[in-house]
């Protein structure tokens, strides 16, 4: 599938910010580094990003997993987080690729 997207300068600006983040924190945890491996080798696309721009559908759990911490939030914390989701950058599909990648992993490795 091939996608053309353009990103506005502000998501640009993000972006460049987000990897930069996450390649300082791969390089400084091996734990991290040790599961972005495992996603290469079990072919799961770990970076949230790609997956945004590949159109990857999220993980059914995750998307459970999320409606139940957004319902709890409104709840019990009375919106603290204000989730959204449906739009690109959205704190919520953030959330929902991170988790994702995370239940993609457990399914591929069983734990």
């Amino acid at each position: 599938m091939n996608i053309m997207i353009k990103l506005s300068p502000k998501r640009n600006e993000k972006k460049m910010s987000c990897n930069q983040d996450v390649k300082r924190i791969i390089d400084s945890d091996s734990h991290v580094k040790e599961m972005w491996e495992k996603c290469k080798e079990y072919g799961i696309v770990a970076d949230i990003e790609k997956r945004w721009e590949y159109g990857i559908e999220h993980h059914p759990e995750a998307i459970d997993i999320f409606n139940l911490i957004k319902k709890s939030d409104w709840i019990f914390g009375g919106d603290y987080f204000v989730w959204k989701e449906g739009g690109d950058g959205d704190n919520g599909e953030i959330l929902m690729y991170a988790l994702s990648v995370m239940l993609e992993l457990r399914d591929k490795m069983k734990f």
